[in-house]
Order: C-alpha cells, then structure tokens, then sequence
C-alpha cells in the first residue's frame, strides 16, 4: 500500500513457493496500482516524490561469476520509457487503452509526472560499470504498434542509447513478438542489440526480412523459434529444412548472436540443440 497526501494506492503482486517450484522468474501482478480515474492524483505524488539511487553490488557479484564466459547485461527496465511504464506496469493494459482515449490529458500529466524519476534512474543506471544495458521489452505491432512506438518509445530509446554510446557502452532491447512494422523504428531508435528476435514460423517476419531491415546497424540476439525445437510443432524434415533455410538467410553471419527465442521450452529436444551447435559449427566464424 502506497499512502499520499491525495489519496492510497493498494497493489497485488504474487511470487509463491508454488511459482518457484514451477521455475518461473517472473513475479504475476494480480492487481495493478490504478484501478480508477480517482488514482491519478495519488499516482502523480508518488512518482513526483520517487527517486533512484545506485546500487551496484548485485551487478558487480553477478559480473565476477560470469567472468569471461559471456557478457552480462545489467537490466534497467522493462518498460522503454515513461509511457510504455504505464502500459505495463500501472494499470491492465485494455485499461490502458481506455484511459487514453477518454482520458488523454490526465494520461499525459501523468507521464509527465513520471518524467523526473524516469530520468533519475536511467542517469544513475547508465554509472553502473556494466557495458551492455536493457531497456525495455515485449513490442508487438499490435500493441505498440508503430505510430504509438514512434510517439511514445522510440525518443526514449534514442536518448538513453545516445547517453550510453558518449560513454562507450551499448544498449540492447528485448524484441520478441510480432515485429511488423517496427523494423524501421528501431533503426531510427539507434540501440546497438535487439534482443530475442523470433523469426517465423512464430511471427511473420523471416530471419532474412529482420537482417536486411537493420542492414548491419543492430546485432541481432536469438533467431531461433523456440517451436523449432519442439517435435509436435516441427517433424525433424521439416526442423532440417528450416535449419537449411536460416543459415541461407544469414549471409555472412556477421551482428548475429545465435540463440533461441525467446527461450528454450521444457519440451525441446536436446538432439535439435546438438545439431544447431553442429551447423553453427559448420558455418564458421565470420570472416
């Protein structure tokens, strides 16, 4: 519970012993902070009064058990920018749409009000000693469709990459969904990794469609579907064939971090992840 000066605010979030024994990660919002047009002063004071500070130990820990095995990516936000934040973590998010078309402008005073602690914290995050920053996740042409990224998302990520490259570091965003649409708006966005990119059969965009839309302007993170490695969505003919498919569509493999998206299922066969591992090594480094 949340207590203002202009009202409270109550939130539900659930993280179980029963979630932890399933392996999820992800905590579930079983109620979100605005449950009406009453919740917006209460929500504008908090976030006026909200500030960011450094906490870095958690990063430094993680960083000295990877060590030179990988590249850690420190994570800043789920949400790409003040809006975005709403739509995912302040109300549902047919709510959301609601609210911004009968309410627009109280919408609006609260992305403002947002603002300042939004700032705050990507300035005290891009300090982290950390090379490579997540900043938001899970577009989908229908629901950040391309004018509402354009608008809403993309200034975002376009200032915060400009912050970290005068700093020489790099920014990755979380790309999984259906991508239609967006391609151009993250080119324009400027982030160096787009993270996750599930190419068809999952969405409608080929491996091949994604490379040339970033024309070697963003490295590309995953372009595996994760149904691929799954025998009741693809018979092992066709996972050959669409393993023939991919690496003729790669190129020369160059900005292509090669992984599954979004993750590997608990029903992948281990025998398909050999064999990508064999024509990954087949391939052979980029020359």
């Amino acid at each position: 519970e949340y207590h203002t000066p202009v009202g409270s605010l109550r939130t539900v979030t659930v993280y179980d012993e029963r979630t932890r024994t399933a392996g999820i990660t992800i905590s579930h919002v079983e109620r979100y902070p605005f449950s009406g047009p009453a919740d917006y002063a209460a929500l504008e004071y908090l976030f006026r009064h909200a500030h960011a500070e450094p906490n870095d130990a958690g990063y430094l820990a993680e960083a000295e058990r990877i060590g030179d095995r990988g590249f850690l990516v420190a994570y800043v936000s789920a949400s790409a920018s003040p809006m975005h934040f709403i739509q995912r973590e302040l109300m549902p998010l047919e709510t959301f749409f609601f609210e911004l078309h009968d309410r627009p402008d109280e919408v609006r005073r609260l992305t403002e009000a947002i603002q300042g602690y939004w700032q705050e914290t990507l300035s005290v995050a891009s300090r982290c000693p950390a090379e490579v920053f997540l900043l938001g996740a899970n577009y989908d042409s229908a629901i950040q469709h391309p004018r509402f990224f354009a608008e809403s998302i993309q200034p975002a990520l376009a200032e915060f990459a400009a912050e970290l490259h005068r700093q020489g570091k790099f920014l990755l965003t979380h790309t999984d969904g259906e991508n239609r649409g967006l391609l151009g708006h993250y080119v324009a966005s400027g982030f160096d990794i787009a993270d996750s990119v599930c190419p068809s059969p999952m969405t409608r965009l080929s491996i091949g469609q994604v490379r040339e839309a970033f024309a070697g302007r963003i490295t590309i993170m995953g372009g595996i579907p994760s149904v691929s490695l799954v025998r009741e969505s693809m018979t092992d003919l066709q996972f050959e064939r669409y393993l023939d498919d991919f690496f003729a569509q790669i190129g020369r493999g160059d900005r292509l971090i090669l992984g599954v998206s979004d993750t590997t299922p608990p029903a992948a066969e281990f025998r398909r992840l050999r064999a990508i591992a064999d024509r990954v090594e087949a391939f052979g480094p980029v020359g």
